[in-house]
């Protein structure tokens, strides 16, 4: 059973913590791929490096600071091979050192990818939004 707080949060007898009455959860957020391909002709600019790799998600720090502009959520990640990978999900952090999050279905598709600490990530133009800070 749940309870409604005065902010709208709800707790539950699960033990899995408070949500706000709109916030679905993490299970319940479908997360797809991207049909994207990118081919030899699709230029690609390096994000940055993965700092940390948490069940499902992907925490990357962008190699160049975000003062001018930063990746939008939406935008399509792949790896140096041209391997499409995801979507940026979040951003986080300062503008100056910019963290994106790339969710994954599973934590096996994480490791199937060869996504590692230290792992390069790129973007493609093509297939980005910006966010001009």
């Amino acid at each position: 059973m749940a309870d409604a707080g005065e902010d709208g949060e709800q707790s539950n007898s699960k033990g899995e913590g408070l949500r706000t009455k709109n916030e679905q959860p993490e299970d319940a957020l479908e997360i797809k791929k991207p049909n994207v391909v990118l081919s030899e002709a699709d230029p690609l600019e390096e994000l940055g490096e993965v700092q940390s790799v948490v069940e499902r998600l992907a925490l990357i720090k962008a190699k160049t600071s975000g003062e001018y502009q930063v990746l939008n959520e939406g935008s399509v990640v792949a790896l140096q091979d041209r391997t499409v990978i995801g979507i940026i999900a979040d951003l986080l952090g300062r503008v100056q050192s910019p963290l994106y999050t790339v969710r994954f279905a599973t934590k096996e598709e994480i490791s199937e990818n060869g996504i590692t600490v230290g792992t390069k990530i790129f973007y493609s133009p093509k297939h980005s939004t910006f966010v001009f800070t």
